[in-house]
C-alpha cells in the first residue's frame, strides 16, 4: 500500500511539474512546436496550416480565393515558419516533450533559420525572405520546400540582373522608370495601406475578434472593416513598397489565423508577441525600404557613370579617328605637293619648246 501511495504521489508531482512548465511557458514552443510535420507522397504539412490556408473552408480566409491566398503566401511558407520555430525550440530545449518529435523532423530543419521562440517572428521572416530581405545562396528555405520568391520582386530582380549583365548598362532612365513602377507608394484611394487599421484592432481584440474585423464583408460597414479584406483581395496590384510596408500587418493576420484556437489574452506569451509585432517589426520594414531605395540610387549612379564613361570613350575615339584622318589627309597632300614640285621642271621644258 505504501508503494502504491508513493507511486501516486510521485505521479501527481510529475504531472504537476509538467503542467507548471506548460503554463509557465511564455514562448510559442508549446503552442505550435508540438505539432507533427507530416510527410506522405512527397507532400509535407502541419495540420493547422492545412486547416486554414489554401482552402475555401476556413471562415477567416475563405474571403480570398485559393489563388489569391497563394499569391500572398503559400502553405509551404507557413509550414516553414512553424518548422523554423520548432527547430529553435528543439535546439534550445525550450519545452518539456519527448525528443522523438524533434528527431523525426530534424532532417527538415533549415540551417539558416532565425533564432526566435515566437512564431510571429518566423512568419515575418518568411514574408521578408519572399521579398528578398536576405541575399545570397541561402535566401530561401529549401529544406522545407519554400522555393518561391514574391512574383513582383522576381520580375524586378530579373530586370536588374539583365541590366547588370548588359555590358552597355548605361540606360539610367529605364532603371528610374522601373523604380517608379515597383517602389512608389500606391495612391491612398486604392486602399492598400492597411497597417493602421490592423494595428488598431490587433491589440485590444482577441484573435477571433480581430480576424472577424479583418475579413468582414459587410459593405455597409466597409469603411470600418472591409478595407483590409478588400486590400488583400487586390494583393496582385500592390507595389513592392506596399508589400514591404504591410508586411507587419500581414504577419499579424497570419499569426492570428494560426493562433486563434489557442488564444489567451492574459498570457505572457501573447503580450510578448504584441510587443514584437509593433515597433521592432515596423522599424525593420522601413529600414529595408530605405536600403532598397539606396540600392536603386546606387544602381542609377553606376549606370550614369557608365554612360559618361562610354560617352567619353566614344568621344575620345572619335577625336582620335578624326586626328588620324586629318594626318592621313595632310600626309597625302604633302605627297601630292612633292609630286607637283618634281613635275615642274618637265612641265617647263615642254612649255619652252
Amino acid at each position: 500500500m505504501n508503494k502504491i501511495n508513493k507511486i501516486l504521489i510521485i505521479s501527481v508531482f510529475v504531472c504537476c511539474f509538467a503542467l507548471n512548465l506548460v503554463l509557465a511557458d511564455s514562448t510559442d514552443c508549446w503552442t505550435f512546436a508540438v505539432d507533427t510535420y507530416k510527410k506522405q507522397d512527397w507532400k509535407y504539412w502541419f495540420d493547422r496550416v492545412n486547416q486554414v490556408w489554401e482552402t475555401d473552408k476556413e471562415q477567416y480566409s475563405k474571403f480570398l480565393t485559393v489563388d489569391q491566398q497563394k499569391l500572398i503566401l503559400t502553405k509551404n511558407d507557413l509550414n516553414t515558419a512553424i518548422l523554423n520555430l520548432k527547430k529553435y525550440c528543439c535546439e534550445k530545449n525550450k519545452w518539456w516533450l519527448s525528443q522523438k518529435t524533434c528527431d523525426d523532423d530534424k532532417a527538415s530543419f533549415n540551417p539558416n533559420a532565425m533564432d526566435s521562440e515566437y512564431l510571429f517572428d518566423h512568419i515575418f521572416d518568411v514574408m521578408m525572405r519572399r521579398l528578398a530581405w536576405l541575399t545570397g545562396d541561402k535566401n530561401i528555405y529549401v529544406k522545407s520546400n519554400m522555393t518561391e520568391v514574391d512574383d513582383m520582386w522576381g520580375k524586378r530582380r530579373e530586370f536588374i540582373t539583365d541590366k547588370a549583365e548588359d555590358l552597355s548598362w548605361s540606360d539610367a532612365q529605364s532603371i528610374i522608370d522601373e523604380y517608379q513602377k515597383y517602389w512608389v507608394k500606391s495612391k491612398p484611394n486604392l486602399w492598400y495601406d492597411i497597417t493602421e487599421e490592423v494595428d488598431r484592432k490587433f491589440g485590444p481584440n482577441s484573435d477571433s475578434d480581430f480576424l472577424k474585423s479583418v475579413t468582414w464583408d459587410n459593405w455597409i460597414e466597409w469603411d470600418k472593416s472591409g478595407k483590409v479584406a478588400e486590400a488583400m483581395k487586390n494583393y496582385d496590384k500592390w507595389t513592392l513598397y506596399d508589400r514591404y510596408s504591410n508586411a507587419c500587418a500581414m504577419s499579424k493576420y497570419f499569426y492570428a489565423l494560426l493562433d486563434y484556437p489557442y488564444y489567451d489574452k492574459n498570457s505572457d506569451r501573447w503580450n510578448f508577441v504584441k510587443r514584437l509585432a509593433d515597433w521592432p517589426c515596423e522599424n525593420a520594414t522601413q529600414t529595408q525600404i530605405e536600403n532598397e531605395n539606396y540600392y536603386v540610387q546606387t544602381v542609377v549612379q553606376n549606370s550614369a557613370n557608365l554612360f559618361m564613361e562610354n560617352y567619353i570613350e566614344w568621344y575620345l575615339q572619335y577625336l582620335y579617328d578624326r586626328s588620324n584622318k586629318l594626318k592621313d589627309i595632310w600626309r597625302s597632300s604633302e605627297n601630292r605637293w612633292v609630286d607637283v614640285i618634281r613635275a615642274i621642271p618637265y612641265l617647263l621644258k615642254n612649255c619652252v619648246h
